[in-house]
């Protein structure tokens, strides 16, 4: 049944009309179909990864860019005075060109006590200053940390290793049990650690003419390896395939050179760790042989 006019009426078709129709529906169409191919590209873990190394990429590019070749000595700060944080939230950044001209206005210098990324609770320490300073200063300085109820990877590198290694620990859980996306965090895994290796551990910004005035906690290469491979240890000691990425990831590592040496002896000690976790949970003589060939083959960082 449809609403027409009566026999006896004459009208007109209204064509523009229709033709904008038309155009419309081909045009919510086209929309709609690359909704659902974006939404299907998104989900794939293999460019949830290389969405995340990308991001961590060009932070990890940005900071050491902007890294002095010489870091600055900062003096002992254990008989500075703290001051607590004033809210709850993620520590997500500073603006340090405001902190310098604070430092630099109140002859002072500072020290931020929690990591970038970390969880700090109101109340708690957040910086050390040289000097004691009034209310209205410690308020003016602690209104230049940026919190967040989230965490970013734009902000903070160090969550790309957190939430790729989160995702190789998933997919070796006994549900899913995937050890090809486990080797693919690996993979990225290891791009991000070389390029961490050029960075210092010490974050000391400086006024114009190289005097250090703030002093940036930072999560040095050794805690954070750590953190990484202590999941990987736990997860992917018993699957051969898996261990043998993580041994050829070492050997790749201690072949780029490093900032610090305290880097390759970082690495030494957790491929340890890893060959003798193995040793206790593979049982197959030709594993172990193969492991051994693998950890023996390792370059000696001296």
């Amino acid at each position: 049944m449809g609403i027409n006019p009566q026999e006896n009426d004459k009208y007109q078709l209204p064509g523009f009309s229709v033709l904008i129709g038309i155009i419309l529906t081909v045009i919510c169409l086209g929309a709609f179909l690359y909704f659902i191919h974006s939404i299907s590209q998104s989900i794939q873990v293999n460019n949830i990864l290389d969405s995340i190394y990308k991001k961590a990429k060009k932070r990890l590019e940005y900071l050491l860019e902007k890294e002095v070749e010489k870091v600055a000595s900062f003096p002992d700060t254990s008989k500075w005075t703290s001051y607590q944080s004033s809210e709850t939230g993620y520590f997500q950044n500073i603006a340090i060109a405001n902190l310098i001209n604070i430092c630099e206005d109140e002859d002072i210098q500072l020290k931020i006590l929690v990591i970038q990324g970390a969880f700090v609770l109101e109340g708690l320490p957040i910086i050390q200053v040289s000097k004691d300073i009034d209310p209205d200063l410690v308020k003016n300085i602690l209104s230049n940390f940026k919190f967040a109820k989230g965490e970013f990877v734009e902000d903070n590198y160090v969550l790309a290793f957190k939430q790729i290694t989160e995702i190789g620990m998933k997919a070796m859980s006994p549900g899913i049990n995937d050890p090809g996306t486990a080797i693919s965090t690996i993979d990225y895994l290891t791009q991000l650690f070389a390029m961490r290796l050029k960075k210092n551990d010490k974050t000391i910004i400086t006024s114009k003419d190289n005097r250090a005035l703030i002093a940036v906690t930072t999560t040095n290469f050794k805690e954070l390896l750590y953190q990484v491979m202590v999941s990987y240890r736990t997860y992917c000691k018993h699957d051969l395939t898996c261990i043998q990425k993580l041994f050829i990831m070492f050997k790749y590592l201690l072949l780029q050179e490093a900032h610090l040496p305290e880097y390759h002896d970082a690495l030494m000690a957790e491929a340890k760790l890893l060959y003798e976790d193995t040793q206790q949970s593979i049982q197959n003589t030709t594993d172990l042989r193969r492991i051994e060939k693998l950890y023996q083959s390792l370059p000696n960082p001296r």
